[in-house]
């Protein structure tokens, strides 16, 4: 499962050093032909270089998650408004709908926004290859895997966006900052995809598919800034963000 997939990656999982032509390498004994990003194993199986199951699952979770609190708070705050006869407006992020009332006051939402991005970024360019907490190596030539600090940017988008939720919130802005500041998260991730399309012709289609769902999620965000008194407009985004996280990539043998 993928969120915005390749939006984290298993470092275990994959060889950095991965030749990039044609022809055969040898890991723990085994012998595997290789094609692009595609690796193969003796007994005729296939891996992707890049990326692992974790990797895919953990953001893929995360995704649907958040998909499945904004399909429920923004549902619970339209009938909140309905029962108080007030206006319904769409919010970037929501309030907890239950629970003490101390909880529902905070911005819950924005704070984890903040946070698990960072756990995502230390996981990127910090933990586990000290190499890659340079941009440049002694050479001046990049490092190994630009996918990491590709990954991060993306991370520090979404963070930028809790940050700018929480000083609406404390300090006040003008209506649907943070409905702005979401969208250009998202397109952060979109434009990382963009530059994911590698690989067999087959790996490029489908991950092209959750390209055109991320970028849907920002023109969903878009209309919600247009229409901020529509139910309709508000419910498209929570449920392309499930769709995101139930992205898979290929099962099949892209040969």
């Amino acid at each position: 499962m993928d969120a915005g997939n390749h939006t984290a990656h298993d470092h275990a999982g994959h060889d950095h050093a991965a030749p990039a032509g044609g022809g055969a390498m040898d890991m723990g004994g085994d012998t595997m032909k290789y094609t692009a990003s595609v690796g193969r194993r003796a007994d005729g199986s296939y891996y992707y270089f890049h990326g692992g199951f974790d990797g895919h699952i953990v953001p893929g979770c995360f995704f649907i998650v958040w998909g499945l609190w904004w399909a429920i708070t923004t549902y619970a705050h339209y009938m909140q408004c309905l029962a108080a006869r007030r206006g319904f407006r769409a919010r970037g992020w929501q309030l907890l709908p239950f629970g003490l009332r101390r909880l529902r006051r905070l911005p819950l939402e924005p704070f984890v926004k903040l946070c698990l991005p960072l756990v995502g970024i230390l996981g990127e360019l910090w933990l586990g290859h000290e190499s890659y907490r340079r941009l440049y190596g002694p050479d001046g030539r990049f490092t190994d895997n630009m996918n990491d600090w590709q990954h991060s940017t993306m991370y520090a988008s979404f963070m930028a966006s809790g940050l700018v939720d929480l000083l609406a919130h404390y300090c006040g802005a003008p209506p649907s900052t943070e409905l702005a500041f979401l969208s250009l998260a998202f397109l952060s991730e979109g434009l990382l995809l963009v530059f994911h399309l590698k690989g067999p012709r087959v790996e490029i289609m489908v991950h092209l598919i959750l390209v055109l769902q991320v970028f849907a999620t920002v023109v969903a965000i878009l209309a919600e800034m247009a229409k901020p008194r529509s139910i309709l407009a508000a419910s498209a985004r929570p449920w392309l963000t499930i769709l995101q996280g139930a992205w898979s990539e290929p099962q099949w043998d892209p040969e």
